[in-house]
């Protein structure tokens, strides 16, 4: 362990001069860019910083969400450390405080998802934390042609308000039954967490948010947020209940959200799907969304309370 070293939370007024000494053009770090890309759009109060007497050696950001769900991201290490400081004790510190950190503010379960290629999956499994899946996110440019949904189930929809917000629920619960979509993480949430983490989202708007209904029964539901700053919509959830499978609602649920991304004026739709969940795989493929990019999801445990 390194005695010298001393982490502690990040200031407004240091933050800047930390994102430059440690992402600056001319500086050498122990992690690529999409780390300093998180840095860089974080806040001073998810920040805690390492130093080693007076020099600064590290960063974290971990963040504390709705539903008592943590977010980390692997730390970044200053390439030039002093004689007495060594990298990968650096790393277990800014790791170990920043877990304390989020246990304190009562976070349940702590979750860190990055390029799958990014050797800080190797530091956060050090540290307790479970490869869970590889995740592949796509997207749909909303220039595309209009998709046909002419073959699928007859649906009326219905938006999220505080009168459907029960059937909302019971519906999503009902779809986790048998779920592809990273089926590890039902155990760590109510669905009224996941609700309540969803709505407090900025992009959260209840006009994009759809129960579907066939023959006045709850087949299923989709969730769209919108990023005005960047005009992208994102596919928050879709689901259907496990006796309507397979009938086609999972497409018109998609189509709907296509629907919905280009009648906002939204550039394109994106969206997160578990590697193992090849029937959505070959859906969204179906529907024009190709694959940008993938990223490993990592899980740790806290609390059980």
């Amino acid at each position: 362990m390194n005695s010298d070293v001393r982490v502690a939370d990040c200031d407004s007024d240091s933050l800047q001069w930390v994102i430059g000494q440690l992402c600056g053009d001319s500086s050498e770090t122990k992690r690529d860019s999409s780390s300093c890309r998180v840095l860089r759009g974080a806040d001073a109060e998810d920040v805690l910083v390492a130093r080693n007497n007076d020099s600064l050696v590290g960063a974290i950001v971990a963040r504390h969400a709705p539903g008592r769900v943590g977010w980390l991201w692997p730390p970044i290490v200053s390439g030039s450390f002093p004689p007495d400081a060594d990298c990968v004790q650096v790393d277990h510190q800014l790791i170990s405080a920043a877990l304390s950190k989020l246990t304190r503010s009562r976070v349940r379960i702590v979750q860190a998802l990055i390029p799958t290629h990014d050797p800080g999956g190797h530091e956060l499994i050090a540290s307790g934390f479970i490869r869970l899946t590889e995740m592949i996110r796509m997207e749909r440019p909303s220039d595309l042609p209009s998709i046909n949904a002419t073959h699928s189930p007859s649906l009326e929809f219905a938006h999220f308000s505080k009168e459907t917000r029960a059937e909302f629920l019971r519906v999503i619960e009902r779809t986790y039954d048998g779920s592809q979509d990273c089926p590890e993480l039902d155990a760590y949430r109510s669905v009224p967490e996941v609700v309540e983490g969803y709505q407090t989202s900025d992009s959260f708007r209840p006009d994009l948010w759809n129960l579907a209904r066939e023959n006045a029964r709850s087949v299923g539901c989709v969730l769209l947020m919108h990023f005005p700053e960047e005009n992208n919509c994102e596919l928050q959830y879709m689901g259907v209940i496990p006796e309507a499978r397979h009938r086609q609602i999972g497409r018109r649920l998609c189509s709907r959200a296509i629907l919905d991304s280009v009648r906002i004026g939204a550039r394109k739709l994106c969206l997160a799907v578990d590697a193992r969940n090849r029937s959505a795989l070959r859906l969204y493929e179906s529907l024009g969304f190709v694959e940008t990019e993938r990223r490993t999801a990592y899980i740790l445990k806290l609390s059980d309370r």
